[in-house]
This record gives structure tokens, C-alpha cells and sequence, in this order.
């Protein structure tokens, strides 16, 4: 990875970071010593869990387009991050097709390892999904035509925003063409390939 890419990452993960403690902080109704020992548990949480702890709090922490109002960058992970460029490197697709309603953190770390790949043609090899969570199924459906079998379908928040992404998953794990499982680290990444 160039310097330059890594030094606007940082900068954009840390942005990131910022705005969703910035958020919680306010939907959080105690004092800033019970939130940073919140704070400190939540990190300690295994990434399924951490979407019911902030529930059981009366946090928001899933990812819809009417959430507050407000713009967050709602950045994927340095984790998530390099798992999709390694992801790039092994596979190798041609094409990728990202849809994303944050900053573009993917987007660099598919651009970084794609450096290697060229010559677009066809169909998409691999799509990352990561917009709002209530908006996946309708999304797919205007996609998935575009998919060939050993494509790969990733969609970021499986735990984050458990409920609003279940038409999604269901969808997936009722239809013969898709082989799906959720990987589980970060927000919990659905992990699907196109069989057929």
C-alpha cells in the first residue's frame, strides 16, 4: 500500500471512530465515566453481541438512511478493510461493484489491491454490499443479475443491524443459487457465493 493511501486511511478510520463515539455519547443519557466503562465492555464483546448490548442500552446501532439525521462516515474497519483486499488479492476479480453509503474507505482498500488486475469485461466477480441495512434485499434484487456462478457477494453490519438485514439473509439462505455464510468478526460479514 502506497504511503499516502495509508496515511488518508488513518485518517479516515480515526474520522470514523469520532463520529460513531460522538454519536453514542449522545443517545447515552448517563454520566462520561459509565460511558467509557460502556465503552471499554462493548470492546470486549464478541462482535455478534455487540449489536443487542447497545439495544439492551437503548443505543442505535444500525445503519439506516433516516438514522438521526445526521451524516456518519460509517467507515469499515482497518480489519474489514484488509480482509477485502486480501480478499481482492486471492480472487482476483475483474470487475468489483460496491454499494456504499459512506466515504469510500472500501473503495481504497479494493482500488490499493486491485493495481494488479485488469481488463474489465463482463459480469461483476465480486459486490460488497454496505449501505443501509434495511435497504439490502431491495438492493441485491436490482443486482443480482449481474452475478455469475463463483461470484462473490460480501454485505458488512449481519450483526449490527441483525434485524434489518433479515429479508436479506433470508432471501439468501432460501434461494438455491447462493451459498451463504456469516463470517464471524467485525460487524459480521455475510459471506456469499453464486453457485449458479
Amino acid at each position: 500500500m502506497t504511503p499516502a493511501t495509508t496515511v488518508l486511511l488513518q485518517q479516515l478510520h480515526e474520522r470514523s471512530q469520532t463520529e460513531v463515539i460522538a454519536r453514542a455519547r449522545a443517545q447515552f443519557h448517563g454520566s462520561n465515566e459509565e460511558f467509557l466503562t460502556l465503552a471499554d465492555e462493548y470492546e470486549t464483546l464478541a462482535p455478534r453481541l455487540r449489536g443487542r448490548f447497545l439495544e439492551t442500552l437503548g443505543l442505535s446501532s444500525e445503519d439506516f438512511e433516516s438514522s438521526q439525521g445526521t451524516p456518519l462516515s460509517l467507515a469499515v474497519s482497518a480489519e474489514t478493510g484488509r480482509f477485502l483486499g486480501n480478499l481482492v488479492l486471492s480472487h482476483k476479480p475483474a470487475r468489483i461493484l460496491e454499494l456504499g453509503s459512506s466515504c469510500g474507505v472500501s473503495t481504497l482498500y479494493f482500488a490499493e489491491a486491485l493495481r494488479t488486475v485488469s481488463g474489465l469485461d463482463g459480469t461483476f466477480d465480486l459486490v460488497f454490499v454496505d449501505v443501509w441495512a434495511n435497504t439490502y434485499l431491495n438492493l441485491f434484487k436490482q443486482i443480482e443479475r449481474l452475478l455469475r456462478p463463483g461470484s462473490i457477494v460480501l454485505a458488512d453490519n449481519m450483526y449490527t443491524a441483525e434485524d434489518a438485514v433479515q429479508p436479506y439473509k433470508r432471501y439468501l439462505d432460501d434461494h438455491p443459487r447462493f451459498s451463504t455464510t456469516t463470517l464471524d468478526f467485525e460487524s459480521g460479514i455475510e459471506f456469499t457465493v453464486v453457485v449458479s
